[in-house]
């Protein structure tokens, strides 16, 4: 089952499930992306 078959789903089924996990999805991303800069700034200052 692709991505887009659960999303659609999810979606008929509880929609407010898919917006709490697509938020959540964000989120982590967001997070994870601030992680990143965050080590890479750390890196180029011992550079």
């Amino acid at each position: 089952m692709s991505m887009k078959n659960i999303g659609y789903t999810a979606a008929n089924e509880e929609p407010t499930q898919t917006v709490v996990v697509g938020a959540i999805t964000i989120t982590t991303f967001h997070m994870a992306a601030q992680e990143l800069l965050h080590l890479i700034s750390q890196h180029a200052a011992l550079a």
